[in-house]
């Protein structure tokens, strides 16, 4: 079990998970709860956070994959259903 992310992070280790579809209903309970105990605690004190690069509207959905594919995003990019925003030109950066 992961205590100390400080190694990850000083590399700039990148770590991924994966889904729970090959586990039974049971595992994925099991799972879920040992999620909450370790880290619900650690969200409400602020210790673990996390990170959004940006949010955008629906609209540009495409963009924004492209500007997830060129590796700058830094955190999670969010779609915003209610964002109205007018559509960026091709010359707008993405992170708001």
């Amino acid at each position: 079990m992961l205590k100390d992310a400080s190694p990850l992070l000083d590399r700039r280790i990148t770590l991924t998970g994966s889904t729970l579809r090959p586990r039974s209903g049971a595992e994925k309970a099991a799972t879920r709860d040992r999620a909450r105990e370790l880290l619900l605690p650690a969200l409400e004190a602020g210790t673990v956070k996390r990170v959004v690069d940006s949010t955008f509207p629906l609209t540009e959905a495409v963009r924004t994959h492209r500007y997830m594919e060129t590796g700058d995003a830094h955190g999670q990019n969010h779609p915003d259903p209610g964002r109205r925003d007018q559509t960026l030109n091709d010359s707008s950066s993405f992170p708001n």
